[in-house]
């Protein structure tokens, strides 16, 4: 089993979007970067693989700090986007992590930022990243927690039902909340050979930029809201329309120190 269906996502329209987007992605999620490479604690001699690495903000980071970082995803926009701003030490690779056996290194840590909630089969992806992993390599990886606790998502999305009505979404399904459950994931980790794996919820602010507006406008692009103006085929005027419902929410998030919107992340770990 492969992961087709994501790769004909990411390499389309929505990959385009998130890589033409991907300076204000990164901005927001910067919190969660600091989390995983702080958790890395790297040295000079590791070399790192970055799962989903989308634009490469990650991978840069990591890279100030390691041997050498690959970064390997299945979407080509963002991919040119992360070569057109590597670094020395990394290279990037297009390639289905669940799949790919040809790798040019023995990953002393194997790390993604919202990079393994697609998979096709996350038993079998971690299998194939365990055999990635150098003797007592290390996994670290970032998921989202619960929807209720993400109002990232929780607030964009309920905008967008109220002007165009509901969507069914299966949460199970490869997509942003299937590691909601920590216990579940850490069972499939180790069901994948890894071993001492374990959950951290981290409770922290996302740091979106921009004035409300700009950031209202922005959680109609990606996520939550994203997802049911799709569902509807919903045209500009009906996403500016739901931007504009969301800025009040933004504003009120938003201080001195710019917007901050609380998140809960699972950040999960483990060892070759």
């Amino acid at each position: 089993m492969n992961n087709d269906e994501q790769r004909a996502y990411w390499s389309g329209e929505v990959g385009t979007r998130w890589a033409t987007l991907g300076s204000v992605i990164d901005t927001s999620f910067a919190p969660v970067t600091e989390a995983i490479v702080a958790e890395a604690d790297l040295t000079g001699t590791h070399a790192v693989l970055d799962v989903g690495c989308g634009g490469g903000a990650l991978t840069r980071a990591l890279a100030a700090r390691a041997r050498q970082v690959t970064g390997v995803d299945v979407s080509a926009p963002m991919l040119a986007t992360a070569r057109a701003a590597a670094v020395p030490n990394t290279r990037f690779l297009e390639a289905d992590a669940q799949i790919h056996a040809a790798w040019d290194d023995r990953f002393d840590r194997i790390v993604s930022r919202f990079g393994v909630m697609f998979f096709a089969d996350t038993v079998a992806a971690f299998a194939n990243l365990h055999r990635a992993a150098a003797p007592d390599g290390r996994l670290i990886v970032a998921a989202w927690g619960p929807a209720e606790a993400n109002p990232w998502f929780t607030v964009p999305r309920a905008a967008a039902v109220a002007r165009l009505g509901p969507v069914q979404d299966d949460p199970d399904a490869p997509g942003p909340f299937r590691f909601r459950d920590a216990g579940r994931v850490v069972d499939w980790l180790s069901r994948a050979g890894w071993r001492d794996a374990a959950a951290t919820p981290l409770d922290l602010s996302l740091t979106p930029p921009g004035s409300p507006a700009e950031v209202a406008a922005f959680s109609t692009r990606i996520g939550g809201a994203s997802r049911v103006l799709s569902a509807h085929g919903a045209d500009e005027a009906a996403r500016s329309a739901v931007a504009r419902d969301l800025e009040p929410a933004f504003a009120a998030m938003t201080g001195m120190g710019g917007t901050r919107v609380p998140a809960r992340i699972n950040l999960f770990t483990a060892r070759a």
